[in-house]
């Protein structure tokens, strides 16, 4: 799309404290069927987890956030850290990987409870 062609809403089902949307823009993705595999885990500590996913497609985008109590003080083992939010210290983290595997995302907290979801976004294929 041209830039400034997408446009996102966001509705809540029911009243919600403390929303926390992050949106990022990828070029590159399959438009007919994009997510691959999805996880989401839920803890307290030093580290957010999402679980582990195995995927299915060998060139996948992976994409993860947590929310946290406390804060965030940088992207896991090999992500790079797209946006850190402020007050919270939620993350926005993501990575390219170019095989099959099984696959989580972490970051680590400076403790507390924490929400970490990972996506797993199919990559267009070569023509």
């Amino acid at each position: 799309a041209p830039a400034g062609g997408n446009s996102v809403t966001v509705t809540f089902d029911t009243a919600v404290p403390y929303p926390d949307v992050r949106i990022a823009e990828y070029s590159g993705i399959d438009p007919i069927n994009p997510v691959d595999v999805s996880v989401v885990g839920t803890g307290s500590g030093t580290t957010s987890n999402s679980g582990s996913v195995t995927t299915t497609n060998a060139n996948d985008l992976l994409v993860a956030a947590n929310y946290v109590t406390t804060g965030t003080t940088g992207a896991g083992s090999g992500y790079t850290a797209r946006v850190i939010t402020s007050l919270n210290g939620s993350i926005l983290e993501d990575r390219v990987v170019t095989s099959t595997g099984s696959y989580s995302a972490t970051a680590p907290l400076s403790s507390g409870s924490w929400i970490m979801q990972l996506v797993a976004f199919r990559g267009v294929s070569a023509p």
